[in-house]
C-alpha cells in the first residue's frame, strides 16, 4: 500500500447529490432498497487506504431487500464487527440473549488487507475460515459502506451493508 495513492479520509462531496449523501440517504430509507441502486452508489464512494481507520467497534446495518444474507443476519441478531488491529478482527459480532455484543465463534476471525474489488482498491476484511471478503468504502468518519463478496457467490450477487462507528472518531 502506498501513501501516495488516494487520500485516507476524503471530504464528503459538496454536491447535494454526491455519493456520500446518496449513501446516507439509502441508509435512512424505509422499505426495500434495490441492490443495483446500492451498487451504483457504492462504486462511486472513495476507498479507505489506512487500516487503522477501521479500528474499534462498529454496529452493522443491513438494507431491506431479498438478498439471503439480509435475512440470515437478522436471524442471528447481527450487532456488527470489532477491529482491534490489522490481524485481529471479529468479523461477526451478534447480540446474545442479554443484549450484549458477543463474537460469533463459528465465523472465526479475520484480518484487514487492501483488496481490489470492482476496479477499486480499498481496505477489506478477509475471513480466516471462510471464502468471504468484505470491502469497505468511506462515507463519513463514523460510517462506512461494505460489500461482501463470497464464494460460491449467490448467483453473482454481492451483499451490501454499512457499519456505524460506536464511539465517534475524534478529530
Amino acid at each position: 500500500m502506498t501513501e501516495a495513492t488516494e487520500q485516507q479520509h476524503p471530504l464528503p462531496s459538496t454536491s447535494s447529490r454526491g455519493p456520500h449523501k446518496a449513501f446516507l440517504s439509502l441508509t435512512e430509507r424505509d422499505g426495500t432498497v434495490p441492490e443495483p441502486e446500492i451498487a451504483a452508489v457504492f462504486s462511486e464512494l472513495a476507498p479507505i487506504t489506512d487500516p487503522s481507520f477501521m479500528f474499534g467497534e462498529w454496529t452493522g446495518g443491513s438494507f431491506e431487500n431479498d438478498h439471503p444474507s439480509h435475512a440470515q443476519l437478522k436471524s442471528l441478531n447481527w450487532a456488527g464487527k470489532t477491529f482491534r488491529s490489522e490481524d485481529d478482527v471479529d468479523p461477526m459480532v451478534v447480540y446474545d440473549a442479554e443484549g450484549k455484543r458477543t463474537w460469533l465463534e463459528m465465523m472465526g476471525n479475520a484480518r484487514l488487507r487492501e483488496v481490489k474489488l470492482f476496479g477499486k482498491s480499498s481496505i477489506s476484511m478477509v475471513y480466516d475460515k471462510h471464502p468471504i471478503i468484505d470491502q469497505f468504502r468511506y462515507v463519513t468518519d463514523d460510517l462506512v459502506a461494505g460489500a461482501m463478496d463470497m464464494k460460491p457467490s449467490m448467483n453473482g450477487r454481492v451483499y451490501y451493508f454499512y457499519l456505524k462507528r460506536n464511539s465517534p472518531k475524534k478529530l
